[in-house]
Formats: structure tokens, sequence, C-alpha cells
């Protein structure tokens, strides 16, 4: 009986933080849009340039991963609108001027034809509390460098707090950080967004402050990462925000005896946040747009799901297989992931006689949680096969990632003693 009243009391502040973040999300995209941001036409004129110098899927030139400019002249647009709804209504609907199926075609100049009013309602938005100030005074190519040096600032915190908490999660994080591309992802505001979540959720866990050791305070953290998830992002690699913290708690937590009751709590408590702060959306939307509103939003919501792309039946075993191919197309990048994966098997061989129970439980929940983007390519397959090689392979990465900390999870980390090393990174440097 106490157990079910403290689970009660837990799903009731769960619901009371998710409704309060669907008003003050709501409530701040309007004071955004309250406050008379405007866009410097220098600056204006500036982007424009530089967009259409860059083209519409530019490569970046670290990585050569593509870049998706035709979702963020989506975000510069939206941003930029200065209609004469009120604030609540642009907030609701994200209106954005523009001619022609192609945003970054009416954006960069391409397209001279009569705009209209367009709507990209079933998005949140939420960037658009640090895009428009930044574009009073920056144009795209300074806001993506501003953005690059704060994304790589926190790379680097994170790394830090890895090798002074929990050293084993250093080289698959890595070898991670290579599929994701991070200098891509500075350089596009879409695919950034998500990785900040992601970083600052396994920021906490590894420092580990006193309100994360209680489990209501780690639901209640991936309850706040489905929410700001679904609040920023564009359904760009979502699992970013569950699969990488959750695989670096199963790594810190090994010795626990629930870790897989505690996977599966955090899990529903993200799909909750990530399912209701969308729900809220798009009931917001609906008040202001009405059936118009449903209408789109059935449609990508089958459109999405389905296993149809341009007219063409495909399969969901082949929206798997796509990404995952994408993920692993470049040898270079490959290299290392290979190689350490070989280095930990050849250490399961070599001291299989201590391997324990508690390490092999600890392996197969992280290759659960490597399943998950699996079935997130199996269900939205149309959206996994259409954007596979921009953004959603990077959900694979979240796989390499579980795996490679499962292969160590439980072999060279219980090596004898005179081994000298407590995990796989430790005999890598040892020489």
């Amino acid at each position: 009986m106490e157990t079910k009243t403290r689970y009660g009391k837990l799903l009731l502040a769960a619901l009371f933080i998710l409704i309060a973040s669907v008003v003050a999300g709501y409530l701040l995209l309007a004071l955004s849009f309250a406050i008379p941001f405007r866009e410097d036409p220098v600056r204006h004129e500036e982007t424009v340039a530089e967009l259409d110098e860059e083209g519409l899927y530019p490569r970046d030139k670290s990585s050569g991963r593509p870049l998706d400019n035709w979702a963020d002249s989506y975000s510069v647009l939206i941003a930029a609108y200065d209609g004469d709804e009120n604030a609540f209504e642009k907030a609701a609907a994200a209106y954005h001027i523009q001619s022609g199926y192609n945003p970054y075609e009416w954006l960069s100049g391409h397209i001279d034809e009569v705009p209209e009013q367009m709507s990209y309602a079933r998005y949140w938005h939420g960037y658009l509390l640090f895009l428009r100030p930044l574009m009073t005074f920056l144009n795209i190519r300074q806001i993506r460098n501003v953005n690059t040096v704060c994304l790589f600032a926190v790379i680097l915190a994170v790394l830090i707090l890895m090798m002074q908490k929990l050293r084993k999660c250093v080289v698959p994080f890595l070898c991670t950080l290579l599929f994701l591309a991070p200098t891509a992802m500075g350089s596009c505001f879409e695919y950034s967004r998500i990785f900040y979540i992601s970083l600052f959720m396994c920021a906490l866990i590894l420092f580990d402050p006193g309100w994360l050791k209680k489990e209501t305070g780690l639901l209640m953290m991936f309850l706040a990462g489905g929410i700001l998830t679904a609040y920023l992002d564009f359904l760009s690699a979502p699992l970013l925000t569950l699969s990488v913290p959750l695989t670096v708690y199963c790594v810190r937590e090994e010795n626990s005896a629930r870790l897989l009751r505690r996977v599966l709590l955090c899990c529903v408590f993200w799909a909750a946040g990530y399912a209701g702060m969308w729900a809220g959306k798009w009931i917001i939307a609906l008040l202001f747009q009405r059936r118009g509103f449903l209408y789109s939003l059935f449609y990508s919501i089958q459109e999405r799901s389905s296993t149809t792309v341009y007219s063409i039946k495909t399969s969901r075993i082949y929206a798997i297989r796509k990404n995952f191919a994408e993920l692993l197309v470049s040898k270079k990048t490959d290299l290392l992931p290979a190689l350490y994966a070989l280095f930990a098997a050849a250490g399961m061989i070599l001291y299989r006689r201590r391997i324990t129970k508690r390490t092999i439980r600890t392996s197969a929940v992280l290759l659960f949680i490597a399943f998950f983007s699996v079935a997130w390519y199996f269900i939205l397959a149309n959206h996994s096969i259409v954007h596979f090689w921009l953004h959603a392979y990077r959900t694979g990465a979240t796989s390499v990632f579980a795996v490679l900390c499962a292969l160590d999870a439980g072999n060279i980390t219980t090596c004898p003693e005179n081994c000298g090393a407590t995990s796989a990174e430790d005999v890598l440097l040892k020489d």
C-alpha cells in the first residue's frame, strides 16, 4: 500500500510538471514574440548570401556529413516573422512568409514569386527563445560559430567529468561522437538542439547531485528530458536524449539489483514527457487553427509511420538497414569503434571465468537500450528513410554507444588485480 501511495504521488507530480511545462513553454514563446526583436536588414542580406553560397545540403568540411539548410531556413523564417497577429497566435501557429514548397529557395532569393503566409504548427519551436534575440545582431554564419563554440565547450566539460567519474565510458563516448559528427551539429541548428539536452543530462548523471541519487529525482530528470526534446527538436534524433544518458546511468549503476526496473521507469517517464509535451502543443494549435490543423496533423502522422516513400512501397526492415548503413558509411570513422569492440570481445574470452551474473545483467540491459533505435526506425519507417542521410542515421549512434559499453560491462572490468586496469580504456592507455 505504501509503495502504491508513493507512486501515486509521483505520477501526480509528473502530471503537474507536464501541464506546467506546456503552459510555461507556450507563455515563453508568446513572450519572445511580444518582445519586439527585429532581424537587422544588413544581417538578413548576409544570411541570404551565406545560404546562397552554401546550397541546400552543403557538406561539413571536417566530417563530410551533410547540413540541412532546408530545416534551418524554416527556423530563420519563423524567427523573422513579423505579422499583425497577437503574440499568442504567433506562438501557437509558427507563421512564416514563403513562396513555393522549399523554404531554402525562398529565403536564399532563388524564387521571386508572390509569397504567402504559411504555418508550421505541429512543432513547438522552442529554439525561438534563443534564435530571435541572436538574429537581431548576428547573421547565420556568426550564430553557427557561437553555437559550435558552445557545443564543443559542453562536450569538453562532459568528457572531463567522464574522465573523473566514469572512465570506462570515455572511449565509447568518443566513438559515438565520431558518428554524430559534432562539427556538423555545430553548423546546423536542427542537429545541435537535441545534443545539448543529451549532454546536459549526461553531465547531471556524472556529477551525481544528491537529489539524483533518489529514484524520484532520476525519473523527474528523464521526464524533463522528454519535455525539452519535444519543445526544442524537429524530430531529428530524439532518442539521443533517452538512450545516451540512460547508457551512462547503467554503467554508473552496474552493481544495482534494480537496474532493469529503473531503466524501464526512466523510459516511461521520458516517453510521458515527450508525448505529453507534443500533445500539449497540438491542443494549443487546434484551438487556433481547428480542423485545418487536425487534417494536417493526421496526414503527417500517417505518412511518417508508413512504409511508402515518394509513392514507392518499401519496408520497415529497409528503413533499419538504410540508416545503419549510413551510420557506418565511413571506414575511417568505423575504425576506432571496431578496434575497441574487438579489444573488449578479446577481454570477454580471456577473462570469461570472471564474468558474473551482475555483469551479464548489466550487459543485457545495455543491449536492451541498444534496441531502442531499431524500434524507432521500424515504427517511423517513412521518416527514417526520407531523412536517413541528413539526421535520422544519428539515432543509430545510440546503439553503438550502448553496445560498446555492454561489451566492456563485465569482461575487462573484472580482469585480475595484477593487470592493473579497471576498464578497457585503462588497458588502452596503460602503455
